[in-house]
């Protein structure tokens, strides 16, 4: 006589298969991690890119809470300036804390010439 149920072997074969399963998910995530086939979530993004001239441009860098404007070309990348939220920076201020006055916090133009100066009284 067949048994038209479902027996024992048959429900230990399917919990057998999860298991199995379920085991190798965090095996291949620690195989594919240390191939490099999977990244973490990313510490940098460049947020936006203008180009200067061949080979040299600005770009913002975030880096978690910190926005940076680099200056890159094809053999260095300098760290122009770090980039205040205005709101931050005021808050800050009444904090108490040590804030650039209000009309320095994105200056860009004024900051970007003065670095340039910078750049070109250097290489005299």
């Amino acid at each position: 006589m067949v048994d038209a149920g479902v027996g024992l072997v048959d429900v230990l074969r399917a919990v057998g298969a999860l298991v199995t399963v379920v085991a190798l998910v965090p095996l291949v995530a620690w195989v594919m991690r240390r191939t490099g086939r999977v990244r973490g979530p990313r510490q940098l993004e460049v947020e936006e890119r203008v180009p200067l001239a061949r080979g040299a441009h600005l770009a913002v860098v975030r880096h978690g809470n910190r926005r940076l404007l680099v200056g890159v070309t094809e053999h260095a990348v300098s760290l122009v300036s770090e980039l205040v939220d205005p709101d931050e920076a005021l808050a800050d201020a009444a904090a108490g804390g040590d804030a650039p006055p209000p009309g320095r916090l994105l200056d860009f133009p004024a900051r970007l010439a003065e670095s340039l100066k910078k750049m070109g009284g250097a290489a005299r």
